[in-house]
């Protein structure tokens, strides 16, 4: 697990390159039930490469804190990449606009990062 002195500094960044916003989390398991997730929303991304090449990408992108997630749901513990499910049945409900997850990698940081794509 990090340390506090790091997870201060992670949430220092999130905040300045994203924006906070919530999201209904729907389980595959439970589709009638929706749980509220404090992320930070990008509806757009910047990747740059190890040569600093830059693209743009218009995948929409979120970051979850991992304990938000095993709060809601602590069976998710284990393999982090597969916290939010990307079989099409886990859904994040950003803004109004419900996104299925494409993929979900854990950063190392006690956070997963959420490529969304539009349902």
């Amino acid at each position: 697990m990090p340390s506090s002195a790091i997870l201060r500094m992670n949430k220092a960044l999130q905040r300045t390159f994203a924006h906070k916003s919530k999201a209904l989390w729907t389980r595959r398991e439970f589709p009638d039930e929706s749980h509220a997730l404090t992320i930070w929303f990008q509806s757009t991304s910047e990747e740059v490469d190890a040569d600093g090449f830059v693209s743009m990408t218009n995948r929409p992108k979120a970051t979850v804190f991992i304990g938000d997630i095993l709060a809601v749901d602590p069976s998710r513990v284990g393999n982090e990449s597969e916290t939010l499910r990307n079989d099409g049945l886990d859904t994040l409900t950003i803004d109004g606009v419900s996104y299925r997850i494409e993929s979900c990698t854990a950063d190392g940081l006690a956070k997963v990062i959420v490529t969304l794509r539009k349902a």
